[in-house]
């Protein structure tokens, strides 16, 4: 199993991660494009444009491109973050160009018809109801909008009802102008092929017109404070967040352990005290998402109203223990987690194209899962305790929403404004 990167005349970068054993081939188009390059105005229109992508090209239709995958058994989808926007496909290893050729199509060459742009704004605007009744997707939006009010970072990725519904062909055309650019994509491509197979391919199929640089992104800055919301979901459900770090700091993997440490599996000290032992919560855990610039680092629970006051002090005490000491044992134990999870996503072909072009559209360069794990593996017992202290002694984000009558029981974090009630 072997890497190769190569930059194309026309100025796309293509990662070849070669996997002879595999009989099909997967293929992933990113652009580092997301819900954090958007305005108040245009927010939801990264999300809207991956799903207007498959309404139809200059020479197929929405069907088209249903059908074409079907006649080949390949399977497609896209998906939309805060830095990226994915369209991916896996196909049978003889049917790569193919498959390659019609995502390249939907990518490059979509015509955003306007019929098609209204009606896929009302399947938006479900999937926005959707989310709405899903109470994990609620806290989290509360919990970013907390962490970075108004600022981009701080928006939904699908935007508001509102929002989707005023977004303009105009302003879809001219976004994919300015960030469907050679410089801010990646082509990863993974199976049993090689790089001057998919490089020649690429220089025949990705055409650009007139390309030119991406815009910066909009550096967010972290803020955080305290919202619950109160709401008619069975349990209440809580973010508790703080300041993390980004990609290419250099305690970036210590905070992965700690998470792991702290909440990332049934032996995790937070796992163990809320649910193993008092029977607190069904669901716990940490969870650190990394930006270019900052990033944060979550505790996670759903419990009931008359135990909400109780998780929180015991989560609260844990992360006070975690500042004070970690066992060597603890420490061991996580990092092989962390080595042991990255090696079993690295049998998986689309696990490998999404991490290689997060990667290189991140870093500017392929980091081996050797030098991850050459990583993980030198982080110490005190490395722990300096990065806890540093996150939880700084300023938290809150939120919540549930049946919530009672918040009194929030004042026992370590550092909290007054808490709203909404």
């Amino acid at each position: 199993m072997s890497i190769e990167i190569r930059k194309l005349a026309n100025g796309l970068t293509v990662v070849c991660h070669q996997m002879p054993h595999l009989q099909t081939v997967a293929i992933n188009v990113m652009v580092k494009a997301g819900s954090r390059d958007e305005t108040e105005m245009n927010n939801g229109i990264s999300h809207l444009i991956e799903h207007m992508a498959f309404k139809g090209t200059a020479t197929r239709t929405a069907r088209d491109i249903a059908e074409q995958f079907d006649n080949i058994g390949g399977y497609n989808n896209a998906y939309t973050s805060r830095e990226n926007t994915s369209f991916h496909c896996k196909v049978i290893a003889g049917e790569w160009k193919i498959g390659l050729e019609i995502l390249s199509d939907i990518v490059l060459n979509s015509t955003y018809p306007e019929d098609e742009l209204e009606r896929e704004k009302l399947v938006v605007v479900q999937e926005i109801c959707e989310t709405n009744d899903s109470p994990d997707e609620v806290v989290t939006d509360i919990f970013q909008a907390v962490a970075f009010p108004g600022q981009p970072l701080g928006r939904s990725i699908l935007g508001t009802e509102n929002d989707v519904l005023a977004i303009t062909r105009e302003q879809i055309l001219n976004y994919v102008h300015e960030y469907y650019q050679p410089s801010n994509m990646v082509l990863a491509v993974a199976g049993n092929i090689n790089i001057d197979e998919v490089a020649a391919e690429a220089e025949k199929l990705f055409i650009f017109t007139n390309p030119a640089p991406a815009p910066a992104i909009k550096l967010a800055r972290y803020q955080g404070g305290i919202t619950v919301a109160k709401d008619d979901f069975e349990q209440v459900h809580i973010v508790i967040g703080f300041e993390a770090l980004p990609y290419k700091d250099k305690h970036y993997y210590t905070q992965h352990v700690l998470s792991t440490l702290l909440g990332g599996s049934m032996s995790s000290r937070l796992f163990q005290e809320v649910r193993e032992k008092r029977g607190l919560a069904y669901s716990i855990g940490t969870y650190v998402m990394p930006y270019e610039e900052t990033g944060t680092f979550t505790i996670n629970a759903g419990t009931s109203e008359d135990k909400f006051q109780e998780v929180l002090q015991v989560i609260f005490a844990e992360l006070s223990k975690v500042m004070e000491t970690v066992s060597e044992e603890e420490v061991v134990r996580s990092k092989k987690q962390l080595i042991a999870g990255l090696a079993m996503a690295s049998e998986n072909s689309n696990f490998c194209v999404d991490e290689a072009a997060k990667c290189i559209l991140t870093h500017g360069r392929y980091i081996t899962n050797e030098e991850v794990v050459e990583k993980i593996n030198a982080v110490t017992a005190y490395d722990i305790v300096m990065i806890a202290s540093r996150f939880f002694t700084s300023r938290m984000t809150f939120a919540a929403t549930g049946k919530i009558e009672n918040v009194a029981g929030i004042e026992l974090g370590l550092n909290f404004d007054e808490p709203s009630l909404a």
